[in-house]
């Protein structure tokens, strides 16, 4: 089943040309497109070039993004833009391949520091997409119509060739106008795409307050501490009951418990915490995992496949909720390791769990949130200790309490 971002990028493809013919009426477009000869030679200037124009309406918009979150005071950590993925890893930045095409649409993520002002910076944030994506298409229409309006560089209408950059050039600021004026209606269209909230509903929840509005915001200072390097361990315990006030039924409210687990987990490791404490805010986030869409439900089955399989012994659940094995778009790259790892080991087969949980321990560095990768680092060790030293008992891990506790 194609996902709801795949299926925009398909739309965006005929929109910028249809938008793009429009913008100036069809006459002068079609003027120009049939003024090039051989008549095949716009046509396919516009099947091979259409890519490159919407890639760069895309990364237009997601820069946008960033650019206002910088304004904003915000830190910038990923950008993705078709088959470019651009990463802050270790506060280095990092190019890379993007094999997932549920992401190709583009995604931007910049997290704030602290909550001086929250509201207020989080819609000139969320607003520099759609922003950009208007100057950046009316910019490009009127040099279109500029270009026009000079008679193509002096060469006229009626003298255009395949080698006249003039009409190319034509062509390609009136289909990227087009394309990125409608990105920009469309990422303001309210709604979900892949288990995220479009530009436009963003802006409408910051806008209209609200009971939520709060819990979102917490939400919003976790993750930027969290990527900044914090530990789930320290992150601070009134925010997370604030975010935990968001209702269960929706994307933040299942990160929200998902954040509770993975905190009492570190602390558990600590020794601060009983292992029992992490249950039943797995199992609730685990019931709606659903809300986060292909996006983000994958990273958190994969963590919770780990603990399950590693802590209570329960091999077949982890298995299914590992899946076939495909990397999450937004999972950390050590994360499917480290529950193929787990599950290995909970079965005693300690040679497979050993390669790997080195693998995984390969890359924990490389995952985005630095403050989660610390903790998962610490647990990966503590799971290849197990393998190579297993308890003489034999004893299976530790059963934990009964699911459906409310969290």
């Amino acid at each position: 089943m194609r996902s709801a971002r795949e299926i925009l990028v398909g739309l965006l493809f005929g929109a910028a040309v249809g938008f793009g013919v429009a913008s100036f009426g069809s006459g002068p477009f079609i003027e120009v497109v049939d003024a090039v000869e051989p008549r095949w030679a716009a046509p396919l200037f516009l099947v091979l070039g259409l890519p490159t124009l919407l890639f760069l309406a895309v990364a237009a918009h997601e820069v946008g993004h960033l650019a206002a979150g910088r304004w904003a005071g915000f830190r910038a950590y990923l950008l993705l833009v078709g088959p470019v993925r651009l990463e802050r890893v270790q506060d280095r930045w990092r190019l890379r391949f993007n094999p997932h095409l549920a992401t190709w649409g583009g995604l931007a993520a910049s997290a704030p520091v602290d909550e001086v002002g929250l509201r207020a910076r989080m819609i000139r944030y969320v607003a520099g997409g759609p922003g950009m994506s208007v100057l950046l298409g009316v910019a490009a229409l009127i040099a279109a119509g500029i270009l026009y309006g000079s008679g193509l560089g002096g060469l006229g209408v009626e003298g255009a060739t395949p080698a006249s950059g003039a009409a190319l050039g034509f062509i390609s600021l009136a289909v990227l106008g087009g394309a990125s004026l409608v990105l920009a209606v469309v990422t303001l269209f309210p709604g979900r795409a892949g288990g995220l909230y479009t530009d436009g509903a963003r802006l409408l929840r910051l806008i209209r307050g609200g009971d939520e509005l709060p819990g979102e915001l917490a939400l919003m200072v976790l993750n930027g501490h969290a990527m900044g390097g914090l530990r789930p361990r320290d992150w601070s315990g009134p925010l997370l009951e604030r975010a935990c006030e968001l209702p269960i039924e929706s994307p933040m409210g299942v990160v929200a418990r998902q954040m509770v687990w993975l905190q009492r987990h570190d602390r558990v490791l600590a020794g601060e915490e009983s292992l029992e404490t992490v249950r039943p805010w797995l199992e609730r986030s685990l019931e709606h995992a659903g809300e986060l869409g292909e996006l983000g439900e994958g990273a958190l089955r994969m963590q919770a496949a780990g603990i399950l399989a590693a802590e209570w012994g329960e091999v077949e659940r982890a298995e299914a909720l590992v899946g076939g094995g495909r990397t999450a778009p937004l999972a950390s790259p050590h994360h499917l390791a480290l529950a193929r790892g787990a599950i290995h080991l909970a079965r005693s087969e300690r040679a497979e769990a050993l390669a790997l949980l080195a693998e995984a321990a390969e890359k924990v560095g490389d995952g985005l949130d630095a403050g989660t990768s610390a903790y998962e680092a610490e647990w990966i060790e503590r799971l290849t200790e197990r393998a190579r030293n297993p308890p003489p008992s034999g004893r299976a891990p530790e059963e934990g309490p009964g699911r459906g506790v409310e969290g």
